[in-house]
């Protein structure tokens, strides 16, 4: 078999335009996290200058929490920097480890699948019901909830994939253990 993304058939060609999506979302989750900061820093410096704060900040740093941690966690996912414990893992025998990875794997695959399911539901009925929420800007109660359905079908995918690899006995799609200081 050869790896994801690498070969010539349809389904390479979809992997290659996945991973480029995936480094934009890095990129664009970098860019949301860094205007997050500034904006947190300016507002703070305004409040200490006796200027009064930006009215709207708080919001907005709200729902870039949101936008991060869904756009983002494929994309963390994929370079292997996402949270994991491998105290009990590491002192396995390789076989073992294995089957572990496997379950784990297999658990979260269907964890995600099932928070893309209900993100999707969720975010179709407020559509349907035209909700609309009102703080400091007004709009559709959908808008922000489709980043849900959005990033769990994008870590479902990146989940398959490394179930798949697992089980091929390939190495994971795109894991980057050289990202020393990133």
């Amino acid at each position: 078999m050869c790896e994801w993304g690498k070969g010539h058939n349809a389904l390479g060609g979809f992997f290659r335009a996945y991973d480029r999506l995936l480094q934009l979302t890095g990129v664009v989750v970098g860019a949301v996290i860094g205007l997050a900061a500034v904006g947190i820093g300016v507002d703070v410096l305004l409040r200490n200058l006796g200027f009064g704060s930006i009215f709207w900040m708080l919001e907005v740093v709200e729902y870039s929490i949101l936008f991060v941690a869904m756009v983002g966690t494929a994309y963390v996912f994929q370079i292997g920097r996402h949270v994991s414990i491998d105290l009990l893992t590491n002192s396995l025998p390789p076989r073992s480890k294995h089957i572990v990875g496997l379950i784990a794997l297999v658990v979260t695959t269907a964890v995600s699948a099932v928070l893309l399911t209900w993100g999707l539901i969720t975010t179709i009925k407020s559509f349907e019901s035209g909700a609309v929420v009102y703080k400091h800007f007004t709009y559709p109660e959908w808008m922000p909830l489709a980043l849900v359905p959005f990033g769990f079908l994008l870590l479902t995918i990146e989940c398959l994939r490394e179930l798949w690899a697992l089980i091929a006995g390939e190495p994971a799609p795109a894991h980057e253990d050289d990202l020393e200081g990133l």
